[in-house]
């Protein structure tokens, strides 16, 4: 066994950072960040007492014949004296140092055992200090150190009893082994991320570690077939910056009515912020957020989080910002012999969340954004559940394109929803000149700034990428006036972020529906001339896929106007032989509807052959019938005007199509209209 070290290493719960000790004295000698200095003093000193998250040890430095010396951990474990290679000076890290306690301490079966089979006897006495910390603690530690970490241990005990005691309620069947792995977290401080000297925070050593029970057994087939890797859990470290809330921009538009709104949600369980790509919902949220001082918990998703236990892990890793104390939950995950379930999971995280609450007065909110990238079942379900039993005064806020599976009709039955959509988060005319003038600074006047506004319909980004444009033009009138969705600018953007993250089969939705000016799920499918339409528009409207209901019925939409134009200008470009035939279908459709204005507008847009105004001349009853047509008759009201059968209306019709060089009555219309042939 190693001789006591001069120096000790002590990660220090109050201070989130490692401090270094010398001899007796409690004083702390420096805050230990890695770097150069800490290089340096590793070269110097030949051992030291490390005492981190996850166990302690002493660390010696061994001297080969050649070359630098060789650092390893030696401690106690078990009654039997065990040893661990650290590496080389430059390889002695701090996330180095922590594996290897995890190594010692908590992946080593025989400590396993022993902590099994002592755990109800920790259920009752209130915990001193831990047989780890009683056999390693070294003479240059404090005595005052001592108690103050016996304290901490005592301060969160309760918390750890109560985790154990929801754990084993809801756990049925398998109440060994979640005994076990709580009995394991019991002797073990907690796992709050480790600050850097950069200021960037890693997530502890401990919730990255992968178990290896064959390495540990001697690679028996026993021990392969009881892998201990939790299906679920990742072993990519997680991100620091993904749990930290978004800075607000330096210069943004203010929006009090909003901001209000997001204050009444505090009182409901639920706030849903879902609108389309650049209706401003991040930075809404940031500037809310740095307007009061209240307790949140962010969440940035990403479409590598769409997995059960990379989602649970960012999920505690975002609630340990608020609530550090949160590690028992990562050591469930961590578990060796078989995961537990997600709900048990959410079940510790809940219970040990409403112990924190129980006492506290101010409200907490728990955030997260991108959430539409979420698609896993079991996510959702778990979310659901999260809902159904959030603690008093805790709330959550989801940020997503298209509307969740969530149960929300309930929640709206309940009044324990805030809804905020792209009609509330539209720019209004105000925040719209106050955009465009003060935070991109241009000179225009409130006609040009209300007309740009209404090109935009409010959409923030839309509105960006046209004051991007406007930078240094003279004629800012002119350009607004043409402005519409087949500039460059915005044609990259939708198609980027809209169009082209869609699968096939949406996309050719999108594009053969582009030229109506507005949707029902008959029409659509007439233009398409296949079926299934309610199902893609009630997807898209989900989705928000830039879809405006006219009606609240839901039978009328229409595409946001620039959309639309990018749209039509993207099937212009890709398959522009197509645009007649749609144009066609639709003025058919209409015209069998009676909608004779619509049919028209469609006909006028289908160019047909253009061979002069008749291929010969029409008759003088062809000529009654075609301004019957144009008074929008029926067949059955021309026939009972002029007192002609059906047939003999039908054939006169089916003459003026010929002789006109169309095929509808729509475009017989719009012809004779063209060149005023009556």
């Amino acid at each position: 066994m190693p001789k006591n070290a001069r120096y000790t290493l002590v990660w220090s719960q109050s201070h989130q950072a490692y401090e270094l000790h010398e001899g007796q004295c409690s004083e702390v000698l420096d805050i230990v960040p890695e770097g150069p200095a800490w290089s340096a003093w590793v070269s110097q000193v030949s051992s030291f007492a490390f005492h981190g998250r996850n166990g302690s040890y002493t660390a010696c430095k061994e001297c080969k014949q050649r070359g630098e010396g060789y650092w390893y951990a030696y401690a106690r474990v078990g009654g039997k004296l065990t040893k661990r290679y650290l590496g080389r000076c430059i390889g002695l890290t701090l996330p180095r140092l922590e594996q290897a306690a995890q190594e010692l301490w908590h992946d080593t079966p025989d400590i396993l055992q022993q902590k099994e089979g002592t755990a109800a006897s920790q259920l009752y006495p209130s915990p001193t200090v831990t047989q780890v910390e009683q056999t390693f603690l070294p003479e240059p530690l404090s005595e005052a150190h001592a108690l103050s970490s016996t304290d901490e241990k005592q301060r969160h005990f309760r918390f750890d009893l109560r985790s154990r005691a929801s754990l084993e309620s809801v756990v049925d069947g398998r109440k060994p082994e979640i005994e076990h792995a709580v009995a394991a977290g019991l002797s073990r401080s907690s796992d709050p991320l480790a600050p850097l000297a950069n200021d960037t925070a890693v997530p502890p050593e401990s919730a990255q570690q992968s178990h290896h029970p064959a390495r540990r057994q001697g690679g028996s087939p026993a021990g392969r077939k009881t892998r201990p890797v939790f299906a679920l859990l990742p072993a990519d470290p997680l991100l620091a910056t993904k749990i930290r809330v978004p800075r607000p921009r330096p210069h943004l538009v203010h929006r009090p009515r909003l901001i209000q709104r997001l204050e009444q949600g505090m009182e409901r369980a639920l706030t849903l912020i879902s609108a389309p790509v650049g209706f401003g919902k991040t930075t809404l949220l940031s500037d809310w957020l740095a307007s009061r001082a209240i307790p949140v918990a962010w969440l940035s998703l990403e479409p590598q989080d769409n997995e059960p236990a990379r989602f649970l892990s960012y999920l505690v890793a975002a609630l340990q910002t608020y609530d550090p104390y949160l590690g028992t939950i990562r050591q469930v995950l961590h578990y060796p012999l078989r995961p537990p379930a997600m709900e048990t999971v959410l079940t510790l995280l809940i219970n040990s969340l409403l112990i924190r609450r129980a006492t506290a007065q101010e409200h907490a909110v728990l955030i997260l954004d991108n959430y539409h990238l979420i698609t896993d079942e079991s996510i959702h379900q778990a979310l659901s559940f999260l809902l159904d039993h959030l603690p008093p005064r805790m709330h959550l806020v989801l940020v997503t394109r298209e509307d969740p599976p969530l149960p929300l009709a309930q929640l709206r039955g309940q009044d324990d929803l805030l809804e905020l959509r792209a009609t509330d988060l539209r720019f209004t005319q105000e925040e719209t000149a106050t955009f465009l003038t003060d935070v991109m600074g241009l000179p225009l006047s409130a006609e040009e700034s209300a007309l740009l506004q209404a090109r935009t319909e409010g959409w923030i980004t839309g509105l960006q990428l046209a004051a991007f444009s406007l930078q240094g033009r003279d004629d800012p009138g002119a350009f607004i006036t043409a402005f519409s969705g087949s500039h460059h600018y915005v044609m990259d953007y939708l198609l980027e972020e809209v169009l082209n993250r869609q699968g096939v089969v949406v996309q050719d939705f999108l594009l053969q529906t582009c030229i109506l000016d507005r949707l029902s799920a008959p029409l659509c499918d007439a233009v398409r001339k296949q079926g299934g339409s309610q199902t893609l528009l009630d997807y898209l409207e989900r989705a928000n896929l830039f879809l405006v209901a006219l009606d609240d019925k839901r039978q009328w939409y229409r595409y946001h106007r620039l959309f639309a134009e990018a749209l039509r200008q993207r099937l212009q470009q890709t398959a522009p032989v197509l645009v007649p035939d749609l144009h066609l279908r639709a003025s058919r459709w209409y015209e069998q509807h009676g909608l004779f204005a619509e049919a028209i507008s469609h006909a006028m847009a289908d160019p047909v052959p253009q061979a002069g105004p008749f291929v010969e001349p029409l008759t003088g009853r062809e000529r009654e019938v075609l301004q019957l047509l144009l008074d929008g008759a029926s067949n059955r009201e021309i026939a009972r005007h002029l007192v002609l059968s059906m047939n003999t209306v039908k054939k006169h019709v089916l003459n003026i199509y010929g002789k006109l060089n169309v095929r509808s009555r729509a475009q017989a219309i719009a012809k004779a209209r063209t060149h005023q042939l009556l």
